[in-house]
């Protein structure tokens, strides 16, 4: 299970930094895009890295996300597309996601 603090701005960019440690690359940044009227998608490339800190490949995170009609939350799915140094896929991962909207109070 991943957890992360997501910020998904005005204009189409997103900034994630979730819960691997940061030698692993743990900040990272993606691009969103509406695709209906409560519903988004996202393409969010990041970099991995094997145990001793090298870089080994990359990992492109979709998503497809509806936001509740309040604001307050989303869910949908992801799909997780990991690639090595070459570009040949290694795995592909689907799952699903959940967020709360982050307040002030």
């Amino acid at each position: 299970m991943d957890q992360g603090f997501d910020q998904w701005n005005v204009g189409g960019t997103e900034i994630l930094n979730d819960t691997p440690p940061p030698a692993t690359g743990n900040v990272c940044l993606g691009v969103w895009a509406q695709i209906g009227q409560l519903s988004y998608k996202l393409n969010h490339p990041s970099w991995t890295f094997d145990n001793a800190g090298n870089l080994n490949g990359t990992v492109i995170i979709r998503e497809q996300v509806v936001i509740d009609p309040r604001g307050n939350s989303f869910a949908g799915a992801f799909t997780y597309y990991v690639y090595d140094l070459k570009g040949n896929l290694l795995d592909r991962v689907n799952g699903t996601i959940t967020g709360q909207r982050i307040t002030a109070d």
